[in-house]
């Protein structure tokens, strides 16, 4: 389960921040990743309320936006987006193959106080 040190991390980037910009308290983290990302929002969130206890973090609530990716069907040979591995290809059904976008895992905005 990589996504309690991904979590450990976000929260020392946190601390971090707050030294640099003067805020108390995290209210609000939104996170965007692709589906290459292998990030499983449950066990984001979980591991987030474990590694932000005693924290400037603590108690912020964690959103998780998945992005979609290009992909292109090896049936039909069109192409169009999916936001997991393993999705079909919605006009034919068949395997869809990711292009090379897809590993992000970005943080796209922080409330605080």
């Amino acid at each position: 389960m990589h996504e309690l040190s991904l979590c450990e991390s976000l929260v020392s980037l946190l601390e971090e921040k707050s030294l640099e910009l003067g805020f108390q308290k995290v209210k609000k983290i939104v996170l965007k990743t692709g589906p290459l990302a292998l990030v499983e929002p449950e066990a984001m969130k979980f591991s987030f309320s474990i590694a932000s206890k005693g924290t400037i973090a603590e108690g912020a609530e964690l959103h998780i936006e998945e992005i979609l990716v290009k992909a292109y069907c090896l049936s039909c040979q069109k192409e169009g987006f999916v936001g997991k591995i393993g999705e079909s290809c919605p006009d034919c059904e068949g395997v869809m193959i990711l292009s090379e976008e897809g590993k992000e895992l970005t943080v796209d905005s922080i409330e605080v106080e």
